[in-house]
């Protein structure tokens, strides 16, 4: 796994460690680890923080996550829950959360001030691939999985308010635009799929019982 960060740095992992390459000088600059990681396992995921693009919140193969200040090279948390690999991390849009996948097919919403879990969300039935935060106040959770399934989850509920369907493989990842109104999803089956996002419901005081998401014709 590899980031790219401004052109300079490329943050990849390498075992327990996170290895941060100067690409200018092409020579490695340092590595990202504590004194005691091996029983952390392998790093899976590395994720950058919206907020502060020195912050990066790591997974591990143990199911352990870690956030780390690159800029000082040291870690700041550790948030225990899961039971097997990291798979997928995202921040919300003000940094103050995150959530995380994992191979036991469940995902978990981090409250990054108090360092403590806020949910667990269960419905999947493979592993989770992939997730992003939805609307201004981030109020939905989009996830995606191996079971073939795209999930849209209220937060504040901690229900899954849609299931799509649409796939006939494997979803592996989805991106939504940046005016969130758009979601494309990829697949095993070699096809991406579109999707429009109901604005009028994720800005909605009160849900109904209609689609978040539909596939764009």
């Amino acid at each position: 796994y590899q980031r790219r960060v401004r052109g300079r740095f490329i943050f990849s992992s390498a075992l327990e460690n996170v290895v941060v390459w100067n690409v200018r000088q092409a020579s490695q600059a340092f590595r990202l680890r504590e004194s005691d990681s091996t029983k952390d396992g392998e790093v899976t995921v590395i994720e950058r923080s919206p907020g502060n693009r020195n912050i990066l919140a790591v997974g591990y193969s143990s199911g352990t996550i870690k956030l780390f200040n690159s800029s000082t090279q040291r870690c700041l948390m550790i948030l225990n829950g899961h039971r097997k690999a990291i798979t997928t991390l995202t921040f919300d849009s003000a940094a103050t959360m995150l959530a995380s996948g994992s191979k036991e097919t469940e995902i978990r919403v981090w409250d990054l001030i108090n360092e403590s879990s806020l949910y667990r969300l269960k419905g999947h039935r493979d592993i989770v691939t992939d997730l992003k935060f939805l609307g201004d106040e981030n109020k939905f959770l989009v996830s995606s999985s191996k079971d073939t399934l795209v999930k849209v989850w209220e937060l504040e509920t901690q229900h899954c308010i849609q299931t799509i369907v649409g796939h006939r493989s494997e979803v592996w990842s989805f991106d939504i635009n940046k005016e969130q109104t758009r979601m494309i999803s990829g697949c095993h089956d070699h096809q991406l799929r579109l999707w429009k996002i109901d604005q009028s419901k994720i800005n909605s005081k009160s849900l109904t019982d209609e689609d978040l998401l539909e596939k764009k014709k």
